[in-house]
């Protein structure tokens, strides 16, 4: 977590990355981000706060909201914690723009330019900020990929392909890679390796 020249605080999750200027001069905040952070901004009507990422912007004036953005995943996701924020895709239509009200989760597929406005899962969305890896109904992939980022961790994998038509729903707070994946192996039935920064999955 740290402070932007505005006072706006952010916080990153594993494997994101965020560039913003020394000073905010001009009329807007404009910050670029690669993964996802959850920002907290401070208010200043005058002077919007903009995070692009992906080609899709999300506009706030004094607020809370996740985005998140990973290159690997196919769309962008922001989730309204509190006040207000437009999302839109980079110089679109101002009537295509969702506004998000607290509770509320925009998703911008970059393939056809589309945007989803539903009903969010805070405690999912968000638990990350608090060392919560949460899963719900996620495929094997899913898990994996997200293992991967959390942890910083290579998976690799023996007998993939014959038994990965799974999905999971648990929580785990501060836990250890291996005992995450000691409970998912019980369910799943795989065994593991871990060598310092790689995994096998063994099934």
């Amino acid at each position: 977590t740290f402070q932007l020249p505005d006072g706006s605080l952010v916080t990153l999750n594993a494997a994101s990355q965020l560039t913003y200027p020394e000073n905010f001069n001009g009329s807007t905040r404009q910050v670029s981000l690669i993964g996802e952070a959850f920002f907290n901004v401070a208010e200043n009507p005058d002077k919007p706060f903009i995070v692009s990422a992906r080609g899709v912007d999300a506009q706030a004036l004094g607020t809370s909201f996740n985005v998140r953005a990973y290159q690997d995943e196919p769309q962008v996701e922001v989730v309204l914690a509190t006040g207000q924020v437009k999302v839109n895709f980079a110089g679109g239509e101002p009537q295509s723009a969702a506004y998000l009200l607290p509770g509320e989760k925009a998703i911008a597929f970059e393939s056809n330019k589309s945007l989803q406005q539903v009903e969010a899962n805070l405690a999912y969305a968000l638990g990350w900020k608090d060392n919560i890896l949460h899963f719900q109904e996620a495929t094997a992939e899913q898990v994996f990929t997200t293992l991967k980022k959390w942890y910083g961790v290579d998976i690799s994998f023996l007998g993939y392909g014959t038994n990965n038509d799974w999905q999971f729903t648990g929580e785990f707070r501060n836990e250890s890679l291996e005992n995450v994946l000691t409970s998912i192996s019980y369910a799943k039935s795989f065994h593991f390796k871990i060598q310092e920064k790689s995994v096998t999955i063994i099934y």
